[in-house]
């Protein structure tokens, strides 16, 4: 079957590869980023909340 492969076929098929694999890992630290940002928003808001027990 790669013996009818174009060389440019592979090489364009290697890119997209890597760049799922690359785009996937890019995914999940955004969204691993994401949800630490997103603790740390409710956190701020939770410790400056008017009317909580603290003031």
């Amino acid at each position: 079957m790669l013996a009818d492969v174009a060389p440019t076929d592979l090489l364009a098929v290697f890119e997209l590869h890597h760049l799922v694999a690359h785009g996937g890992v890019k995914a999940h630290l955004h969204s691993e980023l994401g949800a630490e940002e997103q603790t740390r928003r409710i956190s701020l808001c939770s410790d400056e909340a008017p009317g909580s027990i603290d003031d």
